[in-house]
């Protein structure tokens, strides 16, 4: 099975370093954000982020390359 989606961790103190962890379940995020949020003075959250797959044959390639 392909997953499709992941959890990214993040903290609103520093807009330097937002992401503090990528995760694959929301259970993982979750206990991960609640860890870390301690050593953070701003907020620390999670969201869920859907990726997308593309394929493209050799064909598609070899008009890219000059």
């Amino acid at each position: 099975m392909v997953e499709d989606s992941f959890w990214i961790v993040m903290q609103d103190e520093s807009v330097d370093t937002p992401v503090l962890g990528v995760f694959r379940s929301e259970a993982e995020a979750s206990a991960y954000s609640e860890a870390v949020s301690g050593l953070h003075s701003g907020k620390t959250y999670y969201a869920r982020f859907e990726i997308g797959y593309r394929y493209h044959d050799e064909s598609v390639l070899k008009n890219i390359r000059h």
